[in-house]
């Protein structure tokens, strides 16, 4: 057996998916703070990023919790109940945005209607 895998039996994460994780946590929150910054989103979506980077920050030194979680489900390994959750939340997320981007589409359609609107009823005014 492997020195990851006999970690993952004794209920730890191995060190390498501890060192990516904080990594990837400080990747996001040093992104968030950067794109709050230069306004590239809005208040509510850096916290939604600042709050992904804390629980993936947190995710490896609950390891052990979490790797008995992921037995119970019967996952194989932590990495894949990991995966899996990293997946339903970008799913989540992508919801979310789309949700957003339709509710945009609608009101730049109604604007774009008021507009044309406006212009026809001052073109009938000054003629």
């Amino acid at each position: 057996m492997n020195e990851a895998m006999n970690e993952t039996m004794n209920g730890s994460m191995p060190l390498s998916l501890t060192l990516t994780s904080c990594l990837l946590a400080i990747s996001v929150f040093w992104f968030s703070f950067v794109g709050l910054r230069k306004r590239l989103f809005s208040e509510g979506y850096s916290i939604l990023w600042f709050t992904l980077s804390l629980l993936i920050l947190i995710a490896p030194f609950v390891g052990p919790h979490l790797v008995g979680i992921s037995r119970f489900l019967g996952f194989q390994s932590f990495s894949s109940l990991l995966f899996l959750v990293g997946i339903l939340v970008s799913f989540v997320f992508l919801m979310i945005l789309s949700i957003h981007v339709s509710k945009l589409r609608r009101e730049v359609r109604k604007l774009s209607q008021r507009l044309a609107l406006n212009s026809a009823h001052e073109g009938e005014i000054h003629s």
